[in-house]
Formats: C-alpha cells, structure tokens, sequence
C-alpha cells in the first residue's frame, strides 16, 4: 500500500513537473517570438508581411523546442539576465544610436536644408531689390537725361522755325548784297576812270596841258610866251572836277560803306551759326560689378547635394551598423550557450557566489567540528559575496565603473544630436515667428511731392520728383515672410524612445550584478547536480587560500586542530594563484582527484563512495556517507558501497 501511494506521489510530482515545464517552455517561446519579430521588423526593417511569416515559422519552433528541451530552457533564460550585461546592454546602445541616425540626425539634415532654401530664396530675393535699387539709383539720371532730352527736342523744333525764317532773312539779304554787288559792279566801272595808275580826270586834263605847254616851249623857242595861252585851257580842265568828286565818293562807298556792310553781315552769319552750334554732353558713370559663376539656386542645391553625397556614406554606415547590431542579439544568445557550457565545465567560471549548498556545506562541516570558512574575513567579503546579498564586492563595483563611463560617452553622443536637431529646429522656428511679425508691420505714410502745370520744364520736374520717391512698389520683394525657413518638427516620440532606453541602460548597469547573479540561480534550478560541486569546489578554494606557512607547519606537528587531513602544497599554490589566467593555464583550476560534495574535503580513489544513479555526481567520503546514513543528498536515492573498498564502516562510526 505504501509503495502504490509514493508511486503516486511520484507520478504527480513528474506530472507537474512537466507541466511546469511546459508552461515555462511556452511563456519563452512566446518571447522569443517577439523578440524576434522586434528585431527583424524595427531592427533590419524586414516587411511586416516577411516578418510575420518568419517569425511565426521560427517562434513555433522555439515553442515546441523550449517546452520539451530544458537545455534549450535554459539559454533562453540565461539570455534575461544576459541582457543586463555589458553585452546586452552594448546591443541596446547600438539600437538607440541607430534610432538617432534614423531620428534626429535625419531631422536636422532635413533642416539644414530647408534652411539652405531659405537662404537661397533670401539671397535670390536680395539680388532681385539689389537690381531694382540699382534702377532706380538710375531713375533720376534717367528722368533728367529724358528731360533734357525733351528740352532740346523742343528747342531745337524752336530753332528749326528760326532757321527757316533766318533763312528766308537770309535770301532776302542776298538778294539786297546781290543788288548791291551790281551797283557795286556799277560803280566799279565807273570808278575805273578814276584809275589811280593814269589818275583823276582833272588831273590828266592839267597833265595833258602841261604837255601841251612844254611841246609847244620847245617848238617856238623865243615865241614861248605864245604858249601860256594853254593856261587859259585850264579852266576847261576845272569843268570834269565833279568827276573827281564822283571818285572820291566811289572810294568813300567802297572802303566805308560795303566793307561795314560786308562785315556785319559776316558778323551776322558768324552769331547765327553759333546760335545754331548747339553741343550738350551727358556724362554719367556708375559701377557695380558682381563675379559669380552661378546663381544661388545651382549653389544651394549643389550644397543640398554634396551634403547628401556626404550623408550617404554615413547612412550607409549607420544601416550596416544597425545590421550588425542585430547580430548583437545572437551574440547575446551564443554568449549564453557559451556560460552555461562553462558552467558546466570549468569549476573557477563565474564562481565567488555563496549559495546554499556553499551554507549547508559549512555547516555540515561544523556539526563535525572542522575548519569552516563562514564567516568571511574583510578581504574575503571584497572577494565573495552571497547571492542574496545587496551590497556589492570590489569586482562588481569595477564592472560598474567601466560601464558607466562608456555609458555616459555614449549618452553625451546620443544627447548631443538630440540637442542640436531641437536647438536647430527651436532657431529656425524662431526666425519664422520673427520673419512672419515683421511682415505684419505697416509702412508708415509716405510724403510725396505733386508738380501742377505743363510744358518742358514741368515734365521734367515731375520725372525727377518721380524718381526719388520711395520704392514702396518693391516693398513685395523684400517681404521676409515669402523666406521664412519651415523646420521640419522633431519627432517626440522618438526622443522619449530613446530616453526611455537610455534609462533602461543606465538602470541595467546599476542592476547589472544583481542580474547577472540570477544566471546562477537559474543554473542551479536546472542542473542542481552542478551547483554542488562548483560550491565544493569554491568551499576548497577558500579553505586553500586560508592556508599559511604557520598552519602547514602545525598540522604537520600535530598541533592543528580538528579531523582536517594534510593539504598538499601544490594545492595550495595553486588556490592562492587562480587569480591569475596565466597560472590557471600551467598550474590548472584544480589539482585533480575527487572532493566530498558533503563536506569538500578531497578524498583518496579508494575511499570514495560514489552514488549509483545513472548521471549522478554524488562522490562522499565515508565519515559523510555515515552520516547521510547511505541516501545521496543530491538525488534522493540510496546507495550501496560493497564495491568500495573493504575498509569497515564502522570504524568510522
């Protein structure tokens, strides 16, 4: 009857252990399927559609693998805790600097080219006032050049009427000289008698008597007083007189009269041609010269495009980056196949926790009044800390530092372009309120300046009054609000992500060893078998490294106290070294031969008493296997030790 009842009992523990089992295998391969599913679709960027195909192919097989696998339960749990360490918390980075590349760093290159616009349109604008001031810097001369313009248009239609009517004056007058040059001719002819080569005509009428006096003198000789009667022809010569008059009035005519004649009109032809010389020279000179070899349109979007160019090279960094920190996530899961297969191994792997077994080990040690190691010493309790324990020990509070200082290089990195992408975004909103405020400013009241009358001289002024007002018509084009920037605003929610993950970061490093000490606890819960002989293993190692000179050398004179055997000195060097790998790798991690999981004492081949389980790992020295009184304490099973050695057991009793 008793043993139907513990078969039963035995049965429905198996069954709810399976059935534990079974629960645990589901909730880790649901969580494995979202993860997977997180990290192909925000990670890698795969389309929802190929993402929910693979991850409910590769999540089913998880399930199925994580409910009826405990090895495959266990690095499943193990990749928790792993999440906490420098390498979970490395891929988590990793992620958040890519939600920045993809966030705010996009956001402010988005900015800075909107920005770029703005300035292009501005400067474009800029260049359009700048030709319209140049216009109408020109405008006054222009009006006044056309004013003159006009000005001797009309003065010479006034000149020309002139002309016509001077030169009608002036047929007129050539028609009077042409008459006066024929009675000039006239008196010419006239004045030819009066030839001053033979003389007046008087005078050769006296000449020719004269003549005729002396001839006749010379013919009559004596009688020459006959020839005076000649003197009386003299008054005949008297009557052409008034021809002499007539030639001194010729003289007077020709040297006073047409000489002033002729020279006021030539003063009068000389006074009408400068009248009509006419010379008006405009001279005006301006410059403003500007070298460019291409609108700022072309530039702005040759800078939009090198920056891209530039940007390119990064984004394709940053997506290959993010590629490769998705393998993060695998390099989490090898590291957690790769701490259990330690675990599993190596006694000296992750091992300076005191367990429960570490406790029931020393206090079974006690109750048989050996050496025990509790409690610590100080410099052991910098060394060795309890798995339950708060406080931290020296290599865990290293750990922390390390992490710490990557950790807040790399916020400052993640902060420093969350800053500039607000700070660029809050500048270029800023300078869009102002530019729209200043658009709704109005102009004040213009002064202008009104020309009544017509005629030359009024146009003129008009035109010059005209050209110094002001350019209220180009007001449009300076208007800062068609120029106003219009940033792209920044994504909120992203930045709480990426806050939020890196207080998650930062939370991780300060629960990093206490997370990190789960991992023993889980692989105490699967592999119990393991977990005591790493805490033998770790009880020896305390009681080695205890070991001095002075003790040795009592123990050797019998003045030792308790039932503790001889320790060699090998093993002793080579617990007081393990600290370092490259002793660990010549000396070893341990000095071979077996240990008590009782009481972790080493104990020789022959006086092991193994447990007869299959896959048990129970080994006990004798004075233990008394005590247990022939149950093993990891298994629950008994054990039989008529193939040990032929020693009695009740000698040790």
């Amino acid at each position: 009857m008793s043993h139907r009842n513990s078969s039963q009992t035995t049965r429905r523990s198996k069954l709810r252990r399976k059935t534990r089992k079974f629960a645990i295998g589901l909730a880790l391969g649901l969580f494995k399927t979202a993860t997977l599913y997180i990290l192909l679709r925000h990670q890698l960027g795969i389309s929802r559609k190929t993402t929910c195909i693979a991850a409910a192919i590769l999540g089913t097989l998880f399930t199925i693998q994580s409910c009826w696998s405990s090895s495959f339960q266990c690095v499943t749990l193990l990749m928790v805790p792993q999440i906490l360490s420098k390498r979970g918390r490395a891929t988590t980075i990793a992620y958040v600097f890519v939600l920045a590349m993809n966030g705010p760093a996009r956001n402010t290159i988005a900015n800075v080219d909107r920005l770029g616009r703005a300035l292009s349109c501005s400067q474009d604008r800029l260049k359009s006032a700048m030709h319209d001031a140049l216009q109408a810097v020109k405008v006054p001369f222009l009006a006044m050049k056309k004013a003159i313009g006009v000005i001797l248009s009309e003065v010479e239609k006034a000149f020309m009427k002139i002309q016509r009517i001077l030169i009608q004056i002036m047929r007129l007058v050539k028609r009077i000289l042409s008459s006066i040059k024929r009675g000039f001719n006239w008196l010419g002819n006239i004045a030819a008698v009066c030839n001053q080569k033979n003389g007046t005509p008087f005078d050769q009428c006296i000449r020719s008597l004269e003549s005729a006096v002396e001839d006749c003198k010379q013919k009559l000789g004596v009688v020459d007083f006959m020839c005076e009667v000649t003197h009386v022809a003299k008054v005949v010569c008297y009557s052409v007189k008034v021809v002499d008059y007539m030639c001194e009035l010729i003289d007077f005519v020709s040297d006073q009269i047409v000489e002033t004649i002729e020279k006021k009109l030539q003063e009068f032809i000389h006074n009408i041609q400068v009248m009509f010389r006419v010379k008006v020279d405009f001279d005006h000179s301006f410059e403003f010269q500007t070298n460019f070899s291409r609108n700022y349109t072309d530039i702005v979007s040759a800078i939009t495009q090198e920056i891209n160019h530039r940007s390119r090279y990064l984004f394709t960094l940053f997506n290959v980056f993010t590629i490769v920190s998705s393998f993060c996530f695998i390099c989490v899961v090898i590291r957690s196949v790769r701490y259990k297969m330690k675990y599993l191994t190596k006694d000296s792997f992750d091992n300076f926790y005191i367990s429960r077994d570490f406790i029931a080990i020393d206090e079974h040690r006690r109750s048989m009044n050996r050496d025990t190691v509790l409690p610590l010493t100080r410099k052991e309790r910098n060394r060795y800390i309890h798995l339950t324990s708060m406080s931290l020990i020296r290599k865990e509070k290293l750990r922390i530092a390390r992490s710490a200082v990557f950790l807040f290089i790399s916020s400052i990195h993640i902060l420093g372009l969350m800053a500039a992408d607000y700070c660029l975004y809050w500048l270029l909103a800023l300078i869009r309120h102002v530019f729209l405020r200043q658009a709704d400013i109005e102009r004040p009241p213009m002064v202008t300046l009104e020309v009544s009358g017509s005629g030359i001289i009024a146009d003129m002024y008009r035109g010059i009054v005209g050209a110094f007002e002001p350019m209220v018509k180009h007001a449009d084009i300076l208007d800062p609000a068609r120029c106003a920037p219009d940033p792209k605003t920044p994504d909120f929610i992203r930045y709480l992500q990426i806050s939020l993950l890196l207080l998650f970061c930062w939370m991780c490093i300060v629960l990093e060893p206490y997370g990190l000490r789960i991992r023993q606890i889980i692989m105490r819960a699967y592999y119990p078998d393991r977990a005591k002989e790493r805490a033998t293993w770790l009880y020896n190692d305390v009681l080695l490294k205890r070991e001095s000179f002075v003790k040795i050398l009592r123990r050797q004179l019998g003045l030792g106290s308790g039932d503790s055997k001889p320790r060699k000195l090998m093993d002793i060097f080579r617990a007081k070294t393990n600290l370092f790998w490259i002793c660990r790798k010549i000396l070893g991690s341990n000095g071979g031969g077996k240990k008590c999981i009782f009481c972790s004492e080493r104990i020789a081949e022959n006086e092991a008493v193994s447990c007869l389980r299959p896959g048990c790992v129970g080994v006990y020295c004798y004075e233990c296997f008394v005590e247990i009184q022939n149950l093993c304490t990891i298994c629950s099973e008994p054990m039989d030790s008529s193939d040990q050695s032929d020693i009695s057991i009740e000698r040790f009793e």
